[in-house]
C-alpha cells in the first residue's frame, strides 16, 4: 500500500475528535450537541465528515492509480489466463471491481479534483507555486 494512503489512513483514524462519552448528548440539556447527537460539538461533526471525505478521496484516487498501472495486454481468455475477471473483460476480478466502482457517480464526484486524474486523463499539470 502506498506511504501516503497509509499515512493518511493513520490521520484520520488517529485523530478522529473524542466522541462524548461522557457529556449528555441530549441537544436539550446540552444544546452544544451536534446536529445528529452522536459528537459533542458541531466542529466536531463537521471536523470528522470532512477527514472522512478526504480519505474517501485518497482511496478512489488509489484505485485509479491501480487501474491506471494494470497490465491492459493481458490475454483475457480464462482458458489460458485463470485470473481473468468473471465477465472475461478485465485480467482479474480486482480490476473488473475497480472499474465498476470508478464508474459510479458518488466516485467520479469525488474525483472531480484529483490532481492525478488531470495530470493522467487531461493531460494538464497544477501550478505547485
Amino acid at each position: 500500500m502506498n506511504r501516503l494512503t497509509i499515512a493518511a489512513t493513520l490521520a484520520v483514524f488517529l485523530s478522529t475528535p473524542v466522541l462524548a462519552d461522557d457529556i449528555r448528548l441530549e441537544p436539550a440539556i446540552n444544546g452544544a450537541v451536534s446536529a445528529d447527537g452522536r459528537y459533542a460539538s458541531q466542529a466536531g461533526q463537521d471536523w470528522y465528515q470532512a477527514q472522512q471525505r478526504v480519505q474517501a478521496e485518497i482511496d478512489a484516487e488509489h484505485r485509479l492509480a491501480l487501474l491506471h498501472q494494470a497490465d491492459l495486454d493481458a490475454e483475457l481468455e480464462p482458458g489460458i489466463n485463470g485470473a481473468v475477471s468473471p465477465s472475461g473483460q478485465f485480467a482479474s476480478a480486482e480490476l473488473e471491481e475497480i472499474a465498476e466502482s470508478l464508474a459510479r457517480p458518488e466516485t467520479r464526484e469525488l474525483l472531480s479534483d484529483s490532481v492525478y486524474l488531470g495530470a493522467t486523463v487531461d493531460g494538464w499539470l497544477p501550478d505547485l507555486r
